[in-house]
């Protein structure tokens, strides 16, 4: 600052010699918004609170695990996908209504393709139910509660927290037609902020731009309107990944009107499901009937261990018993793996920002996790 000089004289004027220190900020640090398991950490909720992450294990303690959804198997349709011939019979395997949970195995994704430090804020869990419904409301932070007051939560979170560089909603593909206004409102949020990008997913991404009477791509370009399109980037067509294992789907993950008996024709499977236990009472009478020494306070204290067991073993008896069972896993699979890729570009971004610098632009690198 120059110094105001009122009478003569030598003044002396240091100047410093280094230029102002530039503080190194993170530039890739995805916000991700959906559906958890659970969402607590010490005994206090963490639903509709933008939670910070630094792995995949951190996710893991905060939120718990994924949604394991249940499939139906339905007459072929033409044009439907993820079939199989059973006793020449084309069946079609799909999720079930309000099955369809996406941010679990988006984070497997983003943590695979290089992912680090993320925000995550859970709008809701599913821990201990059947189904989860996908809100817009609840994604956007618009939803109200009982006594008609609304609850602020979901994106509207994320105008606090200045450290996110990008959004991610995974969840929002499940929601079809709506998930355009969902991505409208992402479009307004990283435009009001100035500081972050939308990173969207074409819904029905998955079928090619030929299939069908319309093209997919160009039906995401108009409905997502003309506004703040420079605050965002979209990605087609969904990855069919390998993140879903094959030890994490077994007869369990078929609904009730799934009849695997009427289903599977090879003599020793039915065997096997002829002599399953079909109810928590005849898992009961089984242990009874091995351990007949246990007083009824033991047998209720090893029942659910015992169950597990026996379910693991009917599991891996039908895997070596019947091919057809197996086919029906392994396409199963095919489906869940099925995922948007905004969730896998969000992890390159990541990693290259990381590990190369915000200079360089994250062209012609390679997918973990993808077949």
């Amino acid at each position: 600052m120059a110094q105001n000089l009122m009478t003569p004289g030598v003044y002396i004027e240091e100047k410093n010699a280094f230029p102002g220190s530039v503080v190194e900020v993170s530039t890739a640090i995805p916000a991700f918004v959906g559906y958890t398991e659970r969402a607590s950490k010490n005994g206090k909720s963490l639903v509709n609170k933008p939670t910070r992450i630094t792995s995949f294990a951190d996710y893991l303690e905060l939120f718990g695990g994924g949604f394991n959804p249940k499939f139906t198997l339905d007459d072929t349709q033409a044009g439907d996908k993820n079939t199989v011939t059973i006793d020449g019979k084309e069946k079609t395997i799909k999720y079930k209504d309000n099955n369809l949970v996406y941010l679990y195995n988006s984070i497997r994704l983003f943590y695979m393709n290089g992912g680090g430090t993320c925000y995550i804020v859970s709008v809701g869990t599913y821990a201990g139910k059947d189904g989860i419904e996908i809100k817009k409301d609840e994604l956007l932070g618009t939803s109200k509660g009982e006594n008609g007051k609304p609850i602020e939560g979901g994106l509207l979170k994320l105008v606090k927290e200045l450290e996110p560089t990008m959004v991610v909603i995974p969840d929002a593909v499940a929601l079809e037609a709506d998930s355009y206004e969902i991505y409208k409102q992402m479009l307004a949020h990283c435009a009001k902020m100035q500081n972050r990008v939308a990173i969207l997913d074409v819904y029905d991404g998955y079928n090619s731009r030929d299939d069908g009477e319309e093209d997919n791509v160009k039906i995401f370009r108009e409905k997502i309107g003309t506004e703040y399109l420079s605050y965002a980037a979209a990605y087609y067509p969904w990855l069919e990944t390998n993140i879903v294992q094959k030890g994490e789907i077994t007869f369990k993950n078929f609904d009730e009107t799934v009849n695997l008996s009427e289903i599977l024709p090879e003599s020793r499977a039915q065997s096997l499901l002829e002599a399953f236990p079909k109810n928590p009472e005849e898992f009961t009478a089984q242990l009874k009937a091995d351990r007949a020494e246990l007083s009824e306070e033991e047998i209720n204290g090893l029942l659910p261990g015992y169950i597990k067991n026996k379910e693991s073993n009917h599991h891996l008896g039908l895997l070596a018993t019947s091919p057809t069972y197996a086919a029906l896993l392994d396409e199963i699979r095919v489906v869940m793996n099925l995922l948007p890729a905004g969730p896998a570009m969000a992890g390159i971004f990541t990693m290259v920002d990381n590990s190369r610098g915000v200079w360089k632009a994250p062209a012609n690198v390679g997918l973990n996790a993808v077949v």
